[in-house]
C-alpha cells in the first residue's frame, strides 16, 4: 500500500494504491477521498502481468505527485495467494507440426550462412525498433487523455496541464553541478535541511534506459557524427546490454559507472576502446522517467521517493548499486569526511525542492565539494622543451570556450615520460582533444592556480569545455 497525501489550499485529500492478487490475475485499486473522511474506491487495471498494473499505477501517482500531492508511505505490494506460486499462462493448444520437406542442398560456406543470418537478424531488430517506437508516439495522446478522466474531483479542461509521457527514444542530456564557492558555502549547505549529502564518484556518467529486451546507455556528451543526441555506448557495454530488470521498463535512471580499481579515465578509456568492458557497475542516483512519464519537472524529493519504492527491482543484480543520500547537518559531515580519510573525491549537495535541469549547470541545485578542484579543458597547443626535453615539447597550452571563443586558461605539465612522447611525435594529433587538469583554485583572471594534467577526457567534445567561475 502507497499513500499520498495533499493538504495544500485547504484540500486535505489522500489517495492510497493498492495492487493485490486475485486467482491468475492482478487488480490494481485506488482509495481515496478527503482525510478523516471514508474512501471511495477506484479501479485502475487488471491484468495477468504484473508490470502492466505497475505502470498502471505509475501513471496515477506521478499525475497526483504533479498536482502537489507528497508521498507520505510505503509498505510495498502485498499479494494475496502467494502460496500458490506466480500467475500460471492460459493454456494453449499446440498445432501438429507441417509436413517435413526436402531441402536442397546448400552450397554456402558456414561463414557466408551466419553473416546472412546476422544480417537478416539485424534488419529483424530494427524493424521492430521502429514499430515500437511509432506505436509509443501513436499512443501517448490518448494514454494521457486516460490519465486525465481518470481524475475525481474535476472534468478534463483542454487546458488542463498534461503529464508529460517519454518514449523510449528521448533524447536526456544529464544536469551538470556547480561547484561551492567557498567555506562559509560548505557550511551554509551542512546546515541547510533542505540539501541531503551523496558520495561524488569518480567515474564516466550514464543516463540509462530501461528497455524490456535490455538496457541502453548514454553518456553526457554527443557523439561527432550526430551532435543531437548523446553518444550511445550500450555495445561497449555487453553485460548492460541485454539486462533485463522486469517491472522497471520505460524507467530512465542517472547513473554513474565505475569499475573496481579504475578512475575515471581508465574507466574513459575502457569503455571507448573497441573491445569494450564487462567490468562496469552502474551506480543509481536519481530517476528522471518512470514506466514513461517524465519526473524531471518534479522536486527532487519526490524523484528520490519513487527511485525508493522501486528498489527491490533494482536489487539483487550484480552490475547495480544504488547511492545512499544524507540529510542530517552530522551525518554529512561526517560523510564527507570519511571520503577525504580515504582519499576519494569529495561529495555532491543536492537541493530536495530543486528539478532536473537537462544539460545545464543551474544555481541552487546541485553542488560539489572536492578536496581539490578539477577542469575540464581543451589542448591548444605545446610551448617547446628544454634541458632534457629540448627535443621535445615542453608544456601543454590549455583553454576554454568564453563568449563563444576557445580562451587560453594557461599551461600544464606532469604527464608521464610515455604520454611527453606520444604528444611530441604527433602534436597535431592532440590538438583539440579534452584533457582534465587538476589545480588549487581558479584565480579571478579565469587561469587555474598549480595546474596539473590528469589525462584525457573521451567522453567530452571541446565545445562543451565552457568557462565557469563556479566550475571545480
Amino acid at each position: 500500500m502507497l499513500r499520498l497525501e495533499c493538504r495544500s489550499g485547504g484540500h486535505n485529500k489522500y489517495y492510497e494504491f493498492e495492487i493485490v492478487r486475485e486467482g491468475l490475475e492482478y487488480v490494481a485499486t485506488a482509495y481515496y477521498g478527503r482525510i478523516g473522511n471514508g474512501p471511495q474506491t477506484s479501479h485502475i487495471g487488471t491484468s495477468r502481468i504484473l508490470g502492466d498494473v505497475t505502470r498502471a499505477v505509475t501513471s496515477k501517482m506521478s499525475e497526483k505527485l504533479a498536482k502537489g500531492y507528497v508521498q507520505v508511505s510505503d509498505t510495498g505490494w502485498a499479494f494475496q495467494g502467494q502460496l500458490d506460486g506466480p500467475p500460471q499462462p492460459r493454456p494453449t493448444t499446440i498445432p501438429p507440426p507441417p509436413p517435413m520437406r526436402r531441402r536442397r542442398r546448400s552450397t554456402s560456406t558456414p561463414t557466408q550462412v551466419a553473416t546472412v543470418m546476422q544480417t537478416r537478424r539485424t534488419a529483424r531488430e530494427t524493424a521492430r525498433d521502429r514499430r515500437e517506437d511509432a506505436e509509443v508516439e501513436a499512443n501517448l495522446d490518448s494514454h494521457i487523455d486516460e490519465i486525465l478522466a481518470e481524475e475525481d474531483d474535476v472534468a478534463p479542461s483542454p487546458n488542463a496541464p498534461r503529464p508529460k509521457v517519454i518514449p523510449p527514444t528521448l533524447t536526456i542530456w544529464a544536469m551538470n553541478a556547480q561547484g561551492v564557492r567557498d567555506g562559509d558555502h560548505v557550511e551554509e549547505l551542512f546546515k541547510d535541511d533542505n540539501y541531503i549529502a551523496q558520495e561524488k564518484l569518480d567515474g564516466m556518467r550514464a543516463v540509462v534506459h530501461i528497455t524490456d529486451r535490455g538496457l541502453r546507455i548514454f553518456s553526457r556528451s554527443a557523439g561527432v557524427a550526430d551532435n543531437t543526441r548523446p553518444l550511445e555506448k550500450t555495445q561497449s557495454l555487453p553485460h548492460l546490454k541485454d539486462l533485463v530488470i522486469n517491472g522497471m521498463e520505460g524507467c530512465v535512471l542517472d547513473t554513474e559507472l565505475l569499475m573496481p580499481d579504475s578512475d575515471s579515465a581508465n574507466i574513459a578509456g575502457a569503455v571507448n576502446s573497441k573491445e569494450g568492458t564487462s567490468r562496469a557497475i552502474l551506480f543509481v542516483f536519481d530517476l528522471l522517467v518512470m514506466h514513461g512519464v517524465s519526473l524531471m519537472d518534479s522536486k527532487l524529493s519526490v524523484r528520490l521517493g519513487m527511485l525508493q519504492s522501486l528498489s527491490s527491482y533494482l536489487m539483487g543484480h550484480d552490475f547495480i548499486r544504488l547511492v545512499p543520500y544524507h540529510g542530517k547537518e552530522q551525518t554529512k559531515r561526517a560523510l564527507l569526511q570519511d571520503i577525504l580519510s580515504v582519499g576519494r573525491e569529495g561529495i555532491m549537495f543536492k537541493n530536495l525542492s530543486a528539478t532536473y535541469c537537462q544539460g545545464g549547470r543551474p544555481a541552487n541545485n546541485w553542488y560539489k565539494c572536492k578536496k581539490s578542484a578539477t577542469y575540464d579543458v581543451v589542448i591548444m597547443g605545446f610551448t617547446e622543451g628544454q634541458g632534457k626535453f629540448v627535443n621535445g615539447i615542453g608544456a601543454v597550452v590549455f583553454g576554454q570556450y568564453l563568449n563563444g571563443q576557445l580562451t587560453e586558461m594557461g599551461q600544464t605539465s606532469g604527464m608521464t615520460d610515455d604520454v611527453r612522447e606520444a604528444m611530441s611525435d604527433d602534436r597535431e594529433m592532440w590538438v583539440g582533444q579534452v584533457m582534465k587538469v587538476g589545480g588549487m583554485e581558479r584565480l579571478k583572471s579565469g587561469a587555474i592556480r598549480h595546474p596539473r594534467y590528469l589525462g584525457l577526457v573521451e567522453d567530452k567534445r571541446a565545445e562543451d569545455c565552457i568557462y565557469s567561475a563556479t566550475e571545480q
